[in-house]
Protein backbone atom coordinates (compact mmCIF):
# COMPACT_ATOMS: atom_id res chain seq x y z
CA UNK A 1 0.00 0.00 0.00
CA UNK A 2 2.20 2.64 -1.19
CA UNK A 3 -0.28 5.59 -0.35
CA UNK A 4 0.88 4.90 3.23
CA UNK A 5 4.11 6.81 2.10
CA UNK A 6 2.90 9.33 0.99
CA UNK A 7 0.59 10.97 3.49
CA UNK A 8 1.92 14.80 5.06
CA UNK A 9 3.19 15.06 8.24
CA UNK A 10 5.19 17.45 10.86
CA UNK A 11 8.64 15.63 9.49
CA UNK A 12 10.14 12.96 7.73
CA UNK A 13 13.05 10.16 8.56
CA UNK A 14 14.98 12.43 6.78
CA UNK A 15 15.20 15.93 8.03
CA UNK A 16 15.95 17.51 4.37
CA UNK A 17 12.50 15.87 2.94
CA UNK A 18 9.70 18.59 3.48
CA UNK A 19 7.04 17.31 1.75
CA UNK A 20 4.78 13.79 1.26
CA UNK A 21 5.87 14.29 -2.08
CA UNK A 22 9.38 14.15 -1.44
CA UNK A 23 9.47 11.78 1.10
CA UNK A 24 7.44 9.21 -1.64
CA UNK A 25 9.78 10.07 -4.31
CA UNK A 26 12.47 8.84 -1.92
CA UNK A 27 11.19 5.92 -0.36
CA UNK A 28 10.51 4.93 -4.34
CA UNK A 29 13.72 5.41 -5.49
CA UNK A 30 15.14 3.66 -2.74
CA UNK A 31 12.81 0.67 -3.20
CA UNK A 32 12.91 0.31 -7.05
CA UNK A 33 16.44 0.43 -6.96
CA UNK A 34 16.49 -2.54 -4.85
CA UNK A 35 13.95 -3.92 -6.74
CA UNK A 36 15.82 -3.62 -10.42
CA UNK A 37 18.47 -5.53 -8.43
CA UNK A 38 16.33 -8.58 -8.95
CA UNK A 39 14.97 -7.76 -11.80
CA UNK A 40 11.60 -7.60 -10.14
CA UNK A 41 8.39 -6.23 -11.77
CA UNK A 42 6.30 -3.62 -9.69
CA UNK A 43 2.60 -3.78 -10.09
CA UNK A 44 0.70 -0.71 -8.40
CA UNK A 45 -2.77 -2.15 -7.53
CA UNK A 46 -3.69 0.32 -4.97
CA UNK A 47 -1.76 3.44 -4.98
CA UNK A 48 -1.31 7.21 -5.87
CA UNK A 49 -1.57 7.92 -9.66
CA UNK A 50 0.86 10.13 -9.80
CA UNK A 51 3.92 9.90 -9.34
CA UNK A 52 3.28 7.00 -11.93
CA UNK A 53 7.28 6.59 -12.97
CA UNK A 54 7.76 3.58 -9.86
CA UNK A 55 5.43 0.78 -11.58
CA UNK A 56 5.49 -0.88 -14.34
CA UNK A 57 1.85 -1.46 -14.09
CA UNK A 58 -1.24 -0.45 -12.20
CA UNK A 59 -4.75 -1.64 -11.61
CA UNK A 60 -7.77 1.11 -12.87
CA UNK A 61 -9.71 -0.06 -10.71
CA UNK A 62 -11.14 -2.34 -8.05
CA UNK A 63 -12.15 -6.39 -8.54
CA UNK A 64 -15.35 -7.04 -10.32
CA UNK A 65 -17.18 -10.13 -9.50
CA UNK A 66 -20.62 -12.55 -8.34
CA UNK A 67 -22.74 -11.33 -11.18
CA UNK A 68 -23.47 -9.49 -14.29
CA UNK A 69 -24.13 -6.10 -12.58
CA UNK A 70 -20.73 -5.52 -12.04
CA UNK A 71 -19.83 -5.60 -15.49
CA UNK A 72 -21.12 -2.19 -15.45
CA UNK A 73 -18.87 -1.32 -13.16
CA UNK A 74 -15.51 -2.87 -14.82
CA UNK A 75 -16.83 -1.28 -18.46
CA UNK A 76 -16.93 2.39 -16.58
CA UNK A 77 -13.60 1.52 -14.71
CA UNK A 78 -12.09 1.24 -18.67
CA UNK A 79 -14.25 4.13 -19.40
CA UNK A 80 -12.77 6.05 -17.17
CA UNK A 81 -9.28 4.78 -17.35
CA UNK A 82 -8.11 4.40 -20.43
CA UNK A 83 -5.81 7.21 -20.63
CA UNK A 84 -3.31 5.76 -18.23
CA UNK A 85 -2.20 3.33 -20.61
CA UNK A 86 0.35 6.51 -21.68
CA UNK A 87 1.76 6.31 -18.34
CA UNK A 88 2.98 2.75 -18.44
Amino acid sequence: FTNCGIIQADSYYDKNVKTAVEAYNQGMQYMIKQADKYGLFIAFSISPLFPYQYANSRRIACDSWGNIGWSEYSMNAITAGWWTDGLY
